[in-house]
């Protein structure tokens, strides 16, 4: 007779984790890192890890590609400043009078 051997039970997944702002590249980078620490201990599957690593990456460069649009569209403060001084200058400048009289017809 064959003795069976039981085969060894699948360890418990591990809780569930709390869902993750990532707005920043600082919230990315902290993420990654954690990803990283998991992965060192043994604790996530580095093909589990790598995959969340690339998702990660995706999402670093739309937040930077996102921050550069902006910067793009949004004055700075200092090119206000420069427009306000161009309005400035215009609205005080010396207007010359018109040439000739009024009814001449000059328009």
């Amino acid at each position: 007779m064959t003795r069976r051997i039981a085969p060894k039970a699948a360890p418990p997944p591990p809780p569930p984790r709390r869902a993750v702002r990532l707005r920043t590249p600082g919230d990315v980078r902290r993420c990654l890192a954690a990803v990283a620490n998991d992965m060192m201990r043994g604790t996530m599957d580095p093909t589990t890890g790598g995959k969340v690593g690339y998702v990660l990456s995706i999402l670093l460069k739309s937040i930077e590609v996102e921050s550069t649009t902006r910067q793009e569209a949004e004055p700075s403060a200092e090119d206000l400043a420069v427009r306000i001084n161009e309005v400035t200058r215009l609205m005080h400048a010396t207007v010359p009078p018109p040439t000739g009289t009024p009814g001449e017809g000059n328009g």
